[in-house]
């Protein structure tokens, strides 16, 4: 009799614990996506900033940190409409950037914007920034002959 009793104790235990009616599951709703925060803000290079080189230049951009973000996109151009940016993302959030040689005698215009999976879409853009890479006063930009 007692075993008869542990048995049946089991039994309506694991009757409490039964599996869900596969007809009344329901997954969870995908987590909402929000508005991103705002915009990062450009720190580096200061605007009219004016580079001088023999031949190239490493310019550093760097900007605010954006809570959330994953990554950034940040663009580099010699056209203020960014016609024809090249645009590069980070896909860790790194806040500064040393953007490859860039040619003397040419102004360029620098923007950054970040992004989350968590957003709706990117942050907006940063305000634009000018800069100027030039040559050293001796240098010549044409050979001559």
């Amino acid at each position: 009799m007692r075993g008869l009793s542990i048995a049946f104790i089991s039994i309506a235990l694991l009757a409490n614990f039964s599996c869900m009616d596969p007809d009344e599951y329901k997954p969870e709703d995908p987590p909402q996506k929000i508005d991103p925060p705002e915009g990062p803000s450009v720190l580096l290079p200061v605007q009219d900033a004016l580079f001088r080189c023999e031949y190239s230049r490493w310019v550093t951009l760097d900007w605010t940190a954006v809570d959330g973000a994953e990554g950034y996109e940040y663009a580099v151009d010699t056209d203020s409409g960014f016609a024809s940016s090249l645009l590069y993302q980070g896909y860790f959030p790194p806040t500064s950037f040393s953007a490859v040689c860039f040619p003397p005698v040419t102004t360029y215009f620098f923007r950054v914007r970040a992004y989350s999976d968590a957003w709706i879409w990117y942050t907006e853009w940063s305000e634009i920034r000018r800069f100027h890479v030039m040559p050293v006063e001796d240098d010549t930009i044409f050979p001559i002959e």
